[in-house]
């Protein structure tokens, strides 16, 4: 049994320090990882409201991939540098720098792109049903994507929490971080533009066209002049319309050649594409290399 007051404010919190360096399958760096690891007894984490496992700053190499499964923890993984594609049994998500990624419960496989690389803080919060329910409301969805509205602000707090746990912080101050920083995401969730209405309709719009609109088309549906809605989509996404939606287009193609077997003729033409010459440029330019070996290289890492 533990004798000293795990609930003291003023008490010390302590963190052991891991660093782990692992390679692809390809023998190149796949995983740099400095991890600080809560050295607090287990019972404290369902005792404290607010409970952090660990922390961790992590570079993650082309083509790395890695299976995680969340039963003790939540995990907070914001973007630095470069990006990630996480795939679960539901749905394929993309994470981008300036993105905060929250897991808890779906077990899901990440990984870098073709060409690709990531930086990012990791801050894992101890599964107990308080912290669960605060991440119930800043993200209904699991796993879930967050496009964080001052990345510059998040990027500090993390900092902080980092600051903190490599000090040895009192339970409150770090408490407090932690605090500081789950409302801060909570809040930049909540502060939207006037203009997102319009945002959110034309990505509706466009999901339910399955992204077969072009821009002039898809300003017609929103009934708003082309330049305004180019204005829109670079303010908000820092990227022409156009671009967006051959994006989308090339992200749903990516999905479908992992996870069918359909012919990449007919997948560029199912995904919007007018001829395979032009969807297989496109597609070389955003993944720096062809369908064929896409979908090599993401089924060499999907789960059995």
């Amino acid at each position: 049994m533990n004798t000293n007051d795990t609930n003291s404010p003023d008490e010390k919190i302590f963190f052991t320090p891991r660093h782990i360096i692992r390679k692809n399958h390809l023998g190149h760096p796949g995983e740099d990882e400095t991890f600080y690891l809560n050295n607090d007894f287990a019972e404290s984490a369902s005792v404290n409201i607010l409970h952090c496992f660990a922390f961790g700053v992590s570079r993650w190499g082309e083509e790395w991939s890695i299976d995680k499964e969340f039963d003790r923890y939540i995990s907070f993984n914001f973007f630095l540098e470069g990006g990630i594609i996480l795939q679960s049994a539901r749905s394929t998500l993309q994470a981008k720098a300036g993105d905060l990624v929250i897991a808890r419960r779906t077990p899901v496989t990440l990984r870098t792109p073709p060409g690709g690389m990531a930086v990012k803080y990791c801050l894992l919060l101890s599964s107990n049903a308080t912290q669960n329910a605060i991440c119930d409301q800043i993200a209904p969805h699991d796993p879930a994507v967050l496009t964080m509205r001052d990345p510059e602000k998040i990027t500090a707090l993390l900092e902080n929490i980092y600051k903190l746990i490599k000090n040895g912080s009192s339970r409150k101050e770090l408490d407090t971080a932690i605090f500081t920083f789950l409302r801060e995401v909570q809040q930049q969730q909540q502060r939207k533009p006037s203009t997102s209405a319009l945002l959110d309709k034309a990505l509706y719009i466009l999901r339910q066209k399955n992204f077969r609109l072009s821009r002039s088309e898809l300003a017609q549906e929103c009934k708003v002049d082309p330049r305004t809605l180019t204005r829109l989509f670079v303010r908000h996404l820092n990227t022409p319309p156009g671009q967006y939606i051959i994006r989308c287009r090339l992200e749903k193609a990516a999905q479908m050649l992992c996870l069918s077997d359909e012919p990449v003729k007919k997948i560029a033409d199912e995904c919007g594409f007018s001829t395979p010459m032009f969807f297989a440029r496109e597609f070389r330019q955003h993944f720096a290399c062809t369908p064929t070996e896409y979908r090599k290289k993401g089924r060499s890492v999907l789960p059995e």
